[in-house]
C-alpha cells in the first residue's frame, strides 16, 4: 500500500495433540492468490514467532515496538485458544 500499512490474511491450522502434548499449529498468509508457508506444525509459541517475525519483515519495525509484557504471549494464547 502506498501508505506504508500492510492487511495479511492469514490461515492458522491447529493441529491437536494426544496424551497431554501441546497442540501443533501450522501458519501461513495469503499473497497474491497462493498461501506462503510461516511455520508448520509448530508448538504455540514458534507459530507466534513465526508471526512477529513475517511483521517485521513486512515494515513492522518501524513502529515502536509496545513495552515487552510478560503476559503478551498469554493474550495471544488465549485468542488462540478462543478462534480454536
Amino acid at each position: 500500500m502506498a501508505d506504508g500499512n500492510s492487511e495479511f490474511d492469514l490461515h492458522i491450522w491447529k493441529q491437536r495433540a494426544e496424551g497431554g502434548r501441546p497442540d501443533r499449529y501450522t501458519v501461513g498468509v495469503w499473497q497474491n492468490g497462493r498461501i506462503l508457508p510461516l511455520c508448520h506444525i509448530q508448538p504455540l509459541n514458534n507459530a507466534i514467532a513465526a508471526i512477529q517475525n513475517a511483521l517485521l519483515q513486512a515494515g513492522a519495525q518501524a513502529i515502536p515496538p509496545a513495552p515487552a509484557r510478560k503476559d503478551n504471549k498469554n493474550i495471544l494464547s488465549s485468542l488462540l485458544r478462543a478462534i480454536f
